[in-house]
């Protein structure tokens, strides 16, 4: 949690800044915009590793006969989130 959190504030506040450099004048609607942007890719980060969870979880239900294949789903999966996340 924390680490998303962290994340996605750096995620951010660097585009805010980013868009606010080329701006001549900045307004109360786009630092709303801003804020509304955090939450977005917050809560987005977190539904998304939820999802990939859920997959990875019904994925893995159906391969306890080869354990081979195990690790490489669940580092796939996670690597999957991160790529998606991003």
């Amino acid at each position: 949690g924390e680490s998303l959190l962290n994340d996605a504030v750096t995620v951010v506040l660097y585009n805010l800044f980013k868009s606010f450099c080329q701006m001549k004048t900045i307004e109360t609607v786009d630092v709303f915009a801003g804020i509304a942007n955090f939450f977005v890719v917050g809560i987005g980060g977190v539904l998304i590793g939820i999802f990939l969870g859920f997959i990875a979880a019904f994925t893995t239900r159906f391969t306890h006969n080869i354990r081979v294949i195990e690790p490489l789903f669940v580092f796939l999966y996670s690597y999957l989130s991160y790529i998606t996340a991003q």
